[in-house]
């Protein structure tokens, strides 16, 4: 779990999925949390990470 200053908690278990908080978009699963342009990146970097 990432706790961040701003009250944001971030859970990173579980499988890779994209997640959009009021500052951007980010992948998020098995431990990370990757931030990415939008949510075209997050999909060909989960696929990337899954293949």
């Amino acid at each position: 779990m990432l706790r961040f200053n701003d009250g944001v908690n971030i859970d990173t278990s579980g499988p890779l999925r994209v997640l959009r908080l009021k500052d951007g978009y980010y992948v998020v699963g098995k431990g990370m949390c990757i931030p990415v342009a939008d949510r075209e990146e997050a999909m060909k970097v989960i696929a990337e990470m899954e293949a």
